[in-house]
Parts: structure tokens; sequence; C-alpha cells
């Protein structure tokens, strides 16, 4: 389990060090699309295929969200992983939260909707975030077990959040439930009917 915790912060300082790069807002149509925009898609995901990103608008923000197991995500990544960590890596899944304000071209953190100040938000995001998602599966509620906030993005219009959990089964349907305490815009849902990750 820490071995897990310290790949994936290794490999978030990775991409930390190597991806510095402004992004712009996108227009999103559907509830669910992919990007279309190459440049969006390695800046969400850093993907090297199609993978399903989900969205939901309220009002001026926009809520994406993509579920992997740890492995997937690190091999994205371009980390090494040791073959004794590959079953762990595999059952263990992230779940990456992006929320953009499509009206802020500067710090999110200084959009006057934040419910509490910078630094309290800073504070949530790190710890208390983590109460406030939650996946519904075959009836039950899973909690996630770490949760990782990018704190690079904060001089652009998002956030990302990354939730680690272990006993979700990605084949099976399931429904991602946030609650949004970081600009008050309530309960967030998504309904993912199959991920092949």
């Amino acid at each position: 389990m820490n071995k897990v915790i310290t790949i994936v912060l290794l490999s978030m300082i990775l991409v930390n060090c190597s991806d510095n790069k402004d992004s712009e807002s996108i227009e999103i149509k559907s509830p669910t699309e992919r990007f279309n925009k190459e440049s969006d898609i390695n800046y969400f995901l850093n993907s090297k295929s199609n993978k399903e990103i989900y969205t939901k608008q309220v009002n001026n923000f926009i809520f994406r969200t993509s579920v992997m197991s740890s492995y997937d995500f690190l091999e994205r990544k371009n980390t090494k992983v040791n073959k004794s960590d590959e079953i762990e890596l595999k059952s263990e899944s992230i779940l990456i939260l992006e929320i953009e304000d499509i009206n802020l071209y500067q710090d999110v953190l200084k959009s006057k909707e934040l419910t509490m100040s910078k630094d309290s938000t800073i504070q949530y995001l790190i710890g208390d975030i983590q109460k406030d998602l939650l996946i519904e599966q075959n009836d039950k509620l899973i909690e996630s077990h770490g949760v990782i906030y990018e704190g690079k993005n904060t001089k652009i219009n998002k956030l990302r959040i990354m939730f680690l959990f272990h006993d979700l089964n990605r084949r099976l349907p399931f429904k991602i439930i946030y609650d949004d305490h970081i600009f008050g815009k309530g309960l967030i849902k998504f309904t993912i009917k199959k991920n092949n990750t």
C-alpha cells in the first residue's frame, strides 16, 4: 500500500516538472463527451489512447472525471513499475476529478465563488475532500483510501484531484457521487456504464 502511494506521488512530481503549459477552456456540448483536442487529452490524462472522460457542467463550472487502474495511470506517465507491484497496482483504481471555471482565466483559487479562503481550500483539497467523493456500486458506497491534490494547476482555471480506491470493480457499472463544497455547486453525479481498464 505504501509503495503504491509512493509510486503515484513520484509520478505526480515527474508530471509536475514536465508539464507547465497553460490550457485553454473547452466548450462541452454534451454530458459525456471525449475531448477533441490533443493538448487537452495530454493535459488531463497524458493519454495515449481514447479513454472516456465524463463531464458535467453546472453554471460556469465543468466537472470532468476519468477512472483507470493505478498501473495504467503510471504507464501513461512513463513511470517504471516493479513486477512485484503490478498485481496490486492493477487492482487499485485512480479516479481523476478536474474542476474548471470556464469564466476565469487566472488562478481558480481566486474565484469569487470559492466558499472558503484560499488557504482553507488548499487544506480541504489535500484531505477532507476525500469524504465528499464516493462511488456507488452494487448498492454499496465505496470510500477512497487516499487523495492527491495536484497543486501545480493553481495558476490556471482548473483544479485536479486524484482519489485512490481499493474496492472498485472497474468492469462493472458504477456511479461517482461528488458533493462540491469548494464552489457550492451541490451533488455532481456521473454514471459510468462500462469501463474497460
